[in-house]
């Protein structure tokens, strides 16, 4: 079953089920959790389930919510280990069901003189070195669905594009012990080749050319 870990600004920490299809967080004690956050509204956000899923949705709070450090501007999804911040009230859910695990992989060596996509190597299914990396860098599931959590909501941002994929790409470097990142993106309408958005070195602000 899913809860919440809700720990206060006190320090002090509740554990609650979420046992409803709908349930309301806020500081009325009309919510199904109740918050003595001076911070939060009286109905400030709400948690649906749909199926095994869960969604987190504000319901037009004055201080706003955030989903593991962004904000909340449309209705997101949860998985476990995702943090969510009323004024000063952390909650983390928690979920037992497991999702599917699914990565796919594209590597650069490390001669590459110039990151041009006719230098990429796209390995066999049979061996996935990101998913090697992944298994040894995140020690639980919890941490796994905390770090995709993380980029769902960059990617569901209301940030522009660079903006967007430089918070993925900073998330990619807390997650795994990676040198460099580069994210490359196609443009489906033109059928053009792959372009390099993103190429950064770990401790460096500085992008790659």
């Amino acid at each position: 079953m899913a809860q919440l870990v809700v720990t206060h600004s006190n320090g002090h920490s509740d554990y609650v089920p979420v046992s409803r299809l709908r349930t309301t967080i806020g500081r009325s004690a009309r919510s199904d959790l109740c918050i003595p956050d001076a911070f939060a509204s009286r109905l400030h956000a709400e948690i649906r389930q749909e199926d095994d899923a869960f969604w987190l949705h504000d319901l037009g709070s004055a201080n706003g919510t955030r989903l593991n450090g962004f904000p909340v501007s449309s209705t997101l999804p949860l998985f476990s280990g995702a943090e969510i911040q009323i004024g000063e009230t952390r909650i983390v859910f928690q979920n037992e069901i497991q999702a599917p695990k699914s990565f796919s992989s594209t590597l650069i060596s490390d001669s590459t003189d110039v990151l041009n996509p006719s230098n990429t190597v796209s390995l066999p299914a049979l061996r996935n070195p990101t998913s090697d990396i992944l298994d040894s860098s995140l020690s639980s599931r919890t941490d796994l669905l905390g770090l995709i959590s993380k980029v769902g909501v960059a990617l569901l941002s209301s940030s522009g594009l660079d903006e967007t994929l430089n918070n993925v790409a900073s998330l990619v470097f807390e997650a795994v012990p990676a040198e460099r990142v580069v994210i490359m993106l196609r443009d489906e309408k033109t059928g053009g080749e792959m372009q390099i958005k993103v190429a950064r070195v770990r401790g460096s602000d500085q992008t790659i050319e």
